[in-house]
């Protein structure tokens, strides 16, 4: 996992020192127990290529039982923009791979692993030249989806919500370059 984060932030380091880059950040992720940032750095006429980093720290209850979950999530995400003339801004479409390390508290401690591919789509809208607002959703299928040690009050969850890797966004920041 250390080896394709470096080779990730590798690639968005090379791109152009002058493409446009933004930098979002999702507020409603603070309420649901989920801290996330967004650097979306543009890589062509009508592509960007995204690097989110998150950090989850969610308690939920299944079973009667309170179990806290912390851990990273990263998602790289490229987008293709429909309208070259928008600058970047508008809809877009594109694939991305999510992973997901985390460690869950409960009687006994578990490692949680999830790796997702699929296709995103999105809208983006650019306000003043600088100021970004976005929303957008992914669905794809879980390649990856391993609870260690195997927890069998997990396993009552219905037989396709391992598979389905759904993720989204609602984000504000601001533009950064050209």
């Amino acid at each position: 996992m250390k080896n394709v984060l470096f080779m990730i932030i590798m690639v968005l380091c090379g791109l152009s020192v002058s493409a446009q880059t933004d930098l979002t950040i999702s507020p409603a992720g603070f309420f649901l127990g989920n801290a996330n940032l967004y650097i979306d750095k543009s890589a062509g006429d009508r592509w960007s290529v995204e690097l989110g980093l998150g950090y989850s720290y969610e308690i939920y209850t299944q079973t009667e039982t309170d179990y806290h979950s912390k851990g990273a999530v990263i998602r790289l995400l490229g987008k293709y923009y429909v309208n070259k003339d928008k600058n970047h801004s508008g809809f877009y479409a594109g694939p991305y791979l999510r992973g997901a390390l985390a460690k869950i508290d409960n009687i006994a401690e578990q490692k949680y692993r999830r790796l997702g591919l699929g296709g995103f789509t999105g809208y983006k809208w650019l306000i003043a030249d600088k100021l970004v607002l976005e929303l957008g959703m992914g669905v794809g299928y879980a390649l990856v989806h391993q609870f260690d040690p195997a927890d069998p009050g997990f396993d009552d969850i219905p037989w396709f919500a391992d598979k389905l890797d759904i993720t989204g966004k609602v984000s504000v920041g601001m533009r950064i370059g050209d």
